[in-house]
């Protein structure tokens, strides 16, 4: 004889287990798909535009720390309070050339954003009286805010090196 509580009980904890098996298959693949979504949406953002994707200034990485913002033991303001590149007049800019290590670019300058709809900020590193002394940074006023393509940005930077922007 067929005992159909044993048969009924083999079929349940089947079924279960197969919908555990799928349900767990089905939460990985969704997990999956959810993650290469969000890198595939990320990288085109911040390939179509940056500002978006990476909304926020991060501001200048300011050398000895965020109270270096602006060099306000200089002696002096930043260039106009901070709309130009630059260093207070009682600086120099800090270079890899003149300062090695303690400041990393060649030509004491580098970039971050946003600001306007795809600008950006200079960043100018700068030491007061030597290497060793005190040294900041200064963060430009927004550049090329306007500056959403490629085409722009080189427009602008042609226009710097001619004098014919800031």
């Amino acid at each position: 004889m067929i005992d159909w509580q044993n048969v009924d009980s083999a079929i349940s904890r089947l079924s279960e287990s197969t919908a555990r098996t799928l349900s767990r298959r089905g939460v990985m693949l969704a997990g999956l798909k959810g993650i290469v979504a969000a890198t595939a949406g990320l990288s085109l953002g911040i390939i179509r535009n940056p500002v978006i994707a990476l909304a926020g200034n991060p501001g200048c990485s300011w050398i000895g720390g965020v109270n270096n913002a602006n060099c306000p033991n200089a002696g002096a303001n930043c260039p106009c309070g901070t709309c130009t590149p630059g260093c207070p007049s009682t600086c120099v800019v800090c270079t890899s050339s003149n300062c090695g290590t303690f400041c990393p670019y060649s030509d004491g300058q580098w970039t971050v954003g946003s600001c306007g709809n795809c600008g950006f900020y200079y960043c100018t590193d700068c030491m007061c009286t030597s290497c060793n002394s005190y040294k900041c940074t200064c963060e430009s006023g927004c550049k090329c805010g306007q500056c959403c393509t490629p085409e722009a940005v080189r427009e602008y930077l042609n226009s710097v090196k001619l004098g014919q922007a800031s």
